[in-house]
């Protein structure tokens, strides 16, 4: 099935949405990871609203079919409005090269991972074939703010605990795969991130550590966090946890860290006040 934002018989999706270009790509980027065939209808990728910039009741007609080029009466092309420089351009080619790097995106099966008010994730997946396996997770945030989500792996995924996920739009953005098989996004106001599995990261190891009498008050629950990327680097709202405790005041974390390396960590009992305990 054709999926679109908008058509020759419709307003302009960028009108639709007051000119903002955040929502136009947050759309864009989602027509192209969930099922279909995306369609892109002519000057979308040039931000182009309707001509006269009004909502236009009924079919849109001309004020919406953007002609690429002006010409004289003589036939003479005066002006050429396909810019491949655009922002929206890019990210059109951005999206078309990672349904060509992953079967996934394409023809993968689709499966959701979270459906909150303003956040929605799934998992497009092959299940058979050549690149059985293979698996993209795409998260969405439609309003104003971040919002931070923690979401579980679906069952049916070959995605383990210590995994390295990328982010295709920013090879910087990684997040980990926690031990209790949980991801965490976050996501920023009308954005979008389309995570896959890192094949050049390094070997993550779990280590669990043990904090020994950590007393709480009821609802309390203890966390860590260290200098490495896997502990937050020291960002408390990054901490990982909540820890478990089979055995009050015993209670034991484990996550996923890079092997061989030397960390630094400590404990809070809440997630906003870190102790000044450090251990190396």
């Amino acid at each position: 099935m054709v999926t679109f934002i908008d058509n020759h018989d419709r307003n302009r999706f960028l009108t639709e949405a007051g000119g903002d270009v955040d929502k136009l790509h947050n759309t864009l980027t989602f027509i192209y990871t969930a099922r279909g065939i995306p369609v892109v209808f002519q000057g979308t990728e040039q931000n182009r609203g309707n001509a006269n910039g009004q909502i236009i009741s009924g079919i849109a007609d001309t004020w919406n079919r953007w002609s690429m080029q002006t010409k004289d009466a003589n036939g003479n092309v005066t002006k050429d409005y396909f810019d491949t420089s655009t922002d929206t351009y890019q990210l059109i080619a951005d999206l078309n090269g990672l349904r060509s790097q992953y079967e996934a995106l394409a023809d993968g099966t689709q499966r959701e991972m979270w459906n909150s008010m303003h956040t929605y994730a799934f998992s497009r997946r092959v299940d058979s074939g050549e690149n059985e396996g293979q698996e993209l997770i795409c998260a969405f945030h439609n309003t104003e703010g971040t919002e931070t989500t923690t979401m579980s792996i679906r069952a049916e995924s070959s995605i383990t605990p210590g995994t390295t996920l990328v982010n295709g739009f920013n090879p910087n953005d990684k997040i980990t795969v926690s031990a209790d098989n949980k991801i965490t996004i976050s996501l920023t106001g009308n954005t979008s991130k389309i995570y896959a599995v890192d094949e050049d990261a390094d070997p993550l190891v779990p280590v669990t550590f043990t904090v020994n009498n950590a007393t709480t008050n009821w609802g309390e629950n203890v966390y860590i966090t260290g200098n490495c990327n896997e502990l937050g680097n020291w960002d408390s709202e990054k901490a990982v946890g909540p820890a478990e405790c089979p055995d009050y005041p015993i209670w034991m974390l484990t996550a996923y860290l890079p092997a061989g390396s030397s960390i630094e960590f400590n404990k809070s009992e809440d997630k906003n006040s870190p102790s000044s305990e450090v251990a190396g």
